[in-house]
């Protein structure tokens, strides 16, 4: 499903927020609450809605969702004191305000040509796969810290610094041969041995790490 509103959209499928096609980074907890605030945006959502939806089964204080409704509005551009878009009724919960264009995520927009029909299914012949074991070394880096840059820096500014730092880090990955397993709003895995086998993976591994710990040294 796309959401549009205000010069940015929502794309459910993608989880992206963006404003004229650029996305701008959002943690899933502030997405997930953006999301569900656009679909229930006809009637005032509950705090105990909200902590249901977000952290079921967890307890959590009223600051983790102060915390996701500050981030939400940031990147939105929703300024705090008149809170045009995400609007708090106090001691009832919180409306968005803003008025959302919806379209089916299925569906092709005005602007986009149809998608060519899917090719003819064909009989794919049987084979035998091969399983090898091997070892293999697993980086696992976290970005230090990310709330408070999230807290500090605008939307667009954070997300040029994460695709630096997510630049430098794959490019130092590919050096020694490592393949980028899994990416995340705040961090990545990487995995060292696969799917060509090294003997010294885990020293590449660590070089990786070293490396990419110099070079983002200097980012401020």
């Amino acid at each position: 499903m796309f959401y549009t509103f205000d010069h940015r959209e929502v794309d459910t499928q993608r989880y992206e927020l963006r404003r004229g096609g650029v996305p701008i980074s959002l943690g899933p907890k502030v997405f997930d609450l953006l999301v569900y605030l656009i679909q229930y945006r006809h009637r005032v959502v509950t705090k105990q809605e909200l902590f249901e939806q977000l952290w079921p089964d967890q307890f959590v204080g009223d600051a983790a969702l102060s915390r996701c409704i500050s981030m939400a509005r940031k990147a939105i551009g929703d300024p705090g004191g008149l809170q045009p878009i995400i609007k708090a009724l106090y001691g009832r919960g919180y409306r968005f305000m803003a008025p959302v264009e919806e379209r089916d995520a299925s569906l092709p927009s005005q602007d986009q040509p149809p998608s060519p029909p899917a090719p003819e299914p064909t009989s794919l012949t049987p084979y035998h796969l091969d399983v090898e074991r091997k070892h293999i070394t697993v980086l696992a880096c976290g970005i230090a810290a990310s709330a408070a840059l999230i807290e500090r820096l605008q939307p667009e500014n954070l997300h040029h610094l994460m695709h630096g730092i997510f630049n430098t880090a794959w490019r130092q990955v590919q050096q020694y041969e490592g393949l980028m397993h899994h990416v995340t709003d705040d961090g990545f895995v990487a995995l060292f041995g696969v799917p060509q086998s090294h003997e010294d993976h885990a020293q590449r591994a660590l070089l990786a790490a070293v490396h990419l710990q110099q070079q983002l040294a200097s980012i401020r």
